[in-house]
């Protein structure tokens, strides 16, 4: 599919010189091509099976035009080449396994980062985000090229912000978390410290906000964004935010 082909006629007998016109089964007609008048003629892209023929004669005195044979062009499907997974993401220093599959034989290129540049599977460890071409051969020979990309991102990093002081005990404060880097399953958890130095996870607070409840002593606040893709570090602690508790 999506392939063409050229067909050539041969002429015997006759004098002079070969005159043609080459013809397609549309429908239930044989329609003539516009501009296909040479001994060979290439089909344009084909995506069903197509029948041709060509009338052909010379231009000898008492030489009449007759028809070939008919060419039947099969036109087989092409692979339904994929991957898994199909757009990989990792961070800085990682790698990711990608497994093609619908295919007999494969080939990858470019080579830079790529474990190998045949066969599946093949380990990808770019040093930035990258495309990569892969061509798979199906079982009737016909070959599909699909793109992958690989995705670099850098460790996972968070920065969280809010008030920096409340009025005691009647106000509660809303605390955001802004994310960049990371892959796979990343979650946030956020922490209250009294000192700055100990922390502890506040339960249920795993979103990317957080508000506190009212609030009667000074208190630091802070987030933890964690990321299990490859190569990303363990775990990302955002900067500490001091909340002052004002009478």
């Amino acid at each position: 599919a999506g392939g063409n082909t050229t067909l050539s006629a041969t002429l015997s007998g006759g004098v002079g010189t070969g005159v043609y016109q080459w013809q397609q089964y549309i429908g239930t007609t044989w329609t003539n091509i516009a501009g296909a008048t040479s001994a060979s003629y290439t089909t344009a892209a084909l995506s069903a099976n197509t029948n041709y023929k060509v009338l052909a004669s010379q231009t000898g005195a008492g030489c009449v035009a007759t028809g070939t044979n008919t060419a039947s062009i099969t036109v087989k499907p092409l692979p339904n080449i994929y991957t898994s997974p199909a757009a990989p993401t990792i961070c800085v220093g990682g790698s990711s396994t990608i497994t093609a599959a619908n295919g007999t034989s494969y080939s990858w290129s470019p080579a830079t980062g790529l474990s190998a540049t045949s066969g599946s599977p093949v380990i990808a460890t770019p040093s930035s985000t990258t495309t990569y071409s892969l061509t798979g051969v199906g079982t009737n020979g016909c070959s599909k090229t699909i793109s992958v990309p690989v995705t670099v991102n850098q460790d996972p990093a968070i920065v969280v912000s809010g008030a920096s002081s409340v009025c005691l005990g009647s106000t509660t404060l809303a605390l955001s978390a802004t994310t960049t880097g990371g892959a796979g399953t990343c979650t946030i958890q956020w922490q209250k410290s009294t000192n700055g130095t100990t922390w502890a996870n506040i339960s249920g607070a795993t979103g990317g906000s957080y508000t506190t409840p009212a609030m009667t002593a000074n208190a630091y606040y802070r987030a933890v964004y964690t990321c299990n893709g490859s190569g990303c570090s363990p775990a990302g602690n955002s900067n500490s935010l001091f909340v002052t508790v004002v009478t």
